[in-house]
């Protein structure tokens, strides 16, 4: 038993250093670069970045631009229709709460919604689920070698790699991710194959100093202007943000 135990420490071990070898000279970047990204990203008290969120399937391509911010526990995001960009939306997940806002952009005036027992690791909680199961994991990067690449003018290394017939792509410039994208497959029951490809763009970032107007909670707008509370929430046809934060909730399951 220990000599199978030893053969198989033996066979892990190889298996290990191989993967290294296939990584190539740029081991030395991925712990320079990936692997401080992630760092940053975990240890971070305050968080906040810009990212662009589009889908794209059979149907056509969805869209939308969300500033994202987290200061403690507390979850938010804030994104415009795309449809009327003079109206602002703002979610807010905190004190086991979601809060959603809307105002209009040249008055101050507005509404908001709150449901209740809502915890930060909603599937719908976008900035949770990009942070957890993407910006904060390395997935294979240490099995697979980086490809230098230009991106929107920029150096940028990518990596890519298959899990269960889906593609996954990420980018990253000298200090953070700044791309992900991933392609899924399924089958329906009648047989016919389906695909989607999920993109997300991030950019501005700060670690650290996250603008208070994120947080802000339905008693701290008082005095601010007319803010009433709407009987329904606002979001029920913002489907391309649900469809991606369910996406990033089961990353590679």
């Amino acid at each position: 038993m220990k000599i199978s135990v030893r053969l198989l420490a033996a066979a892990l071990l190889l298996c290990m250093l191989s993967a290294f070898v296939l990584a190539g000279c740029d081991l030395s970047r991925k712990l320079e670069v990936e692997v401080q990204f992630q760092k940053k990203v975990e240890e971070a008290k305050e968080l906040s970045f810009d990212v662009e969120l589009q889908i794209r399937d059979e149907s056509g391509e969805s869209a939308i631009y969300v500033c994202c911010a987290q200061k403690g526990e507390d979850y938010a995001y804030t994104f415009v229709s795309p449809e009327a960009t003079s109206t602002h939306y703002r979610r807010l997940y905190a004190d086991g709460k979601l809060y959603e806002f809307m105002n209009a952009s040249s008055l101050p005036i507005g509404s908001y919604y709150i449901e209740e027992n809502t915890p930060v690791s909603a599937d719908e909680n976008l900035l949770y689920w990009v942070k957890r199961n993407i910006m904060a994991a390395t997935y294979a990067l240490f099995l697979v070698s980086g490809t230098k690449e230009d991106l929107d003018g920029a150096e940028v290394y990518h990596y890519s790699f298959s899990i269960e017939n889906n593609d996954y792509h990420l980018w990253y410039d000298s200090k953070n991710l700044v791309r992900i994208q991933a392609t899924f497959r399924d089958t329906d029951e009648s047989g016919a194959a389906h695909e989607e490809t999920y993109t997300a763009s991030f950019t501005n970032y700060r670690f650290g100093d996250a603008d208070e107007a994120f947080f802000k909670r339905p008693e701290d707008l008082k005095g601010s202007g007319l803010y009433a509370e709407s009987p329904i929430s606002f979001e029920d046809w913002m489907k391309v943000l649900d469809r991606f934060s369910s996406r990033a909730a089961n990353w590679m399951k």
